[in-house]
Order: structure tokens, then C-alpha cells, then sequence
């Protein structure tokens, strides 16, 4: 476990008085070299970042194309997609309403009852009214199987007001099994419509340079699991299978011009890479991880021994 620990601004102030005139003298000239750095660093990033033409950036739903300094947006996210997705949720909506890191059985609260009351609700409206995007008769007929076993649970969890951890794992395996076809049909159907959209762009739009150097940059909420639609799309269509080079996963970026900026530091450390160590990745890692990888293995073999 780490604690954070603040120190008195008192204790910074009798520390600094301790130090001779001349050390804080050459400390201070030593951090202020730090502001050319830092300006140096953004000017040479938004040179990379005027010059990255042509860049594709999927956000939100939104593929986006750069080229020529024009700017096309289109999403990739059908109705169909949408509804698959929002269907595949109810069962693990449930669950999340009754989690508990607890693996007994237990008895609902007052907010979880008037909680599933509503979500009851919401679903059996759905269930009654909803027009699904899809046409096929299949795929209606899963999503029905699904709010079907989601409605006859919730009814028979209301009525105990317990929590039997047995009936809970039986409920999620089954659904599983029905929105494991709808999880199939939505990454083919959204693997589609983007393969759509970026394809004739690639093929029609890019010249055979503008192929070769095109870049990727996924914006993301949360770091990326293994297997991320997009970024196999861009693996098999680049023949590139990793990240890093031409394509870019910036997680926790929340709105473009931050995730641009993510984006040209990355490019810009792989040009330094480059120049001082003849590899584009070292600068991707921490300057100090080597030394810090012997020596931590080093300090803890000390200490057990």
C-alpha cells in the first residue's frame, strides 16, 4: 500500500534555510533551464502535429478523416449496433444493481427494491413497444428472449426480496448465451459500416504515400482491453499488428484537442527516439525503466537476504 504524505510547507522552508546560499542559487538556475524544455517540447509538437496529414481519429462513434486540411466526420454506429448494445446491457444492469463482494445470500434493500421496481418498468415498456432497427426475425426474436428472462427474473427477485446467489448465476449464464449472439452480430455489423466509410477513403482518397503514412489515434474513456474492434480494423488494414507506430490509443481523453496533443508527444518522442538512442520506442518508456528494473531486483534480493 503507498500513502501520500504531505509535508509542512514549514518543514520545506526549514530545509531550504538549512542549504548553503550558493546550492539554492544553482537550483534555482538549474529548474528555471526546465521552461525552455517545456517550450521547446510544444512548439516541436504542434510542428509534428501541423505536418500529421492525412490522420483518421475514431471518437465517440465518429470516424474522422484530416486530409488536406479538411476535416470528415461520419459515425459508425448503426441503429442496429446501438440496439444490440443496449439490449446485451439489461442482464448485466441487473447484476450490477445487485452486486455485492459478499458471496453469501442476502436480503434487498429499500434502494435496490425501488431501484429494480423502475428498471422493471423501463423494460417492460420496451418490451411492449419498441420498433428494433433490424429486420430479422432472428435477431427480434433474441432481443424479445432477452427482456423475456430479464422480466421474469426481476418479477421473482421483487416478490422474494432476496438475493440467491445460486438463481443470480443461473440467470446470468442464460443470458449469456443470448447476448453472446448479439455481441457476434454487433462487431460484425460495426466492423462493417466502418470498413464502409475508412475504405474508399483509403483506396480513393490517399495517394499511394499518404497509404504508407497515414495514422491512427482511437480516442477512449479507459484503457483499451485486448481485442479492441477499431484497432484490429486498422491492424489488418495497415498489415501492422501493433500499437504504437501508426496507430494510437489515447485512453482518459475525454475531448479532441487533448487527445491531439497525447498524440503528438507520442509521435514527436518516437523522432527523438530516433536521433539519440536508433529506436523510435525508447522514448515510449521510461528513460530510467532499465537501470530501475536491475536495480529494484538488486535492492529487494539485498533486502531478503
Amino acid at each position: 500500500m503507498f500513502f501520500h504524505v504531505a509535508i509542512p510547507s514549514l518543514l520545506i522552508t526549514m530545509f531550504i534555510l538549512i542549504l548553503p546560499h550558493h546550492q539554492i542559487h544553482s537550483q534555482v538556475q538549474l529548474s528555471s533551464l526546465n521552461q525552455p524544455f517545456r517550450h521547446a517540447y510544444s512548439q516541436a509538437r504542434n510542428h509534428v502535429l501541423s505536418k500529421t496529414d492525412p490522420l483518421i481519429t475514431i471518437n465517440d462513434g465518429n470516424v474522422i478523416l484530416i486530409h488536406h486540411g479538411k476535416q470528415t466526420a461520419i459515425s459508425y454506429r448503426s441503429p442496429v449496433y446501438q440496439d444490440l448494445k443496449a439490449i446485451s446491457h439489461i442482464p448485466l444492469t441487473i447484476y450490477l444493481f445487485l452486486f455485492n463482494l459478499e458471496s453469501n445470500d442476502y436480503d434487498l434493500s429499500l434502494d435496490q427494491i425501488t431501484q429494480l421496481k423502475s428498471y422493471l418498468q423501463d423494460i417492460s415498456t420496451i418490451r411492449q413497444s419498441y420498433n428494433f432497427a433490424s429486420t430479422s426475425d432472428s435477431i427480434i426474436r433474441t432481443q424479445y428472449n432477452i427482456l423475456d428472462q430479464s422480466i421474469v427474473y426481476l418479477r421473482s427477485l421483487l416478490e422474494s426480496k432476496r438475493v440467491n446467489q445460486i438463481i443470480l448465476k443461473e440467470f446470468c449464464i442464460q443470458t449469456r448465451i443470448l447476448f453472446s449472439a448479439n455481441v457476434n452480430l454487433a462487431a460484425r455489423n460495426q466492423l462493417d459500416v466502418l470498413h464502409s466509410i475508412v475504405y474508399p477513403w483509403y483506396k480513393q482518397l490517399l495517394n499511394e504515400t499518404e497509404r504508407e503514412t497515414v495514422k491512427v489515434l482511437i480516442l477512449a474513456p479507459k484503457a483499451a482491453r485486448d481485442g479492441t474492434v477499431e484497432k484490429l480494423y486498422f491492424y489488418e488494414l495497415f498489415n501492422e499488428y501493433y500499437e504504437g507506430k501508426r496507430i494510437i490509443y489515447a485512453e482518459s481523453a475525454f475531448d479532441e484537442e487533448r487527445a491531439l496533443n497525447i498524440f503528438g508527444t507520442w509521435i514527436l518522442d518516437a523522432y527523438a527516439g530516433d536521433a539519440f538512442y536508433d529506436d523510435s520506442t525508447r522514448l515510449h518508456r521510461d528513460l530510467m525503466a532499465n537501470e530501475a528494473m536491475v536495480y529494484v531486483k538488486k535492492m529487494f534480493k539485498t533486502t531478503k537476504n
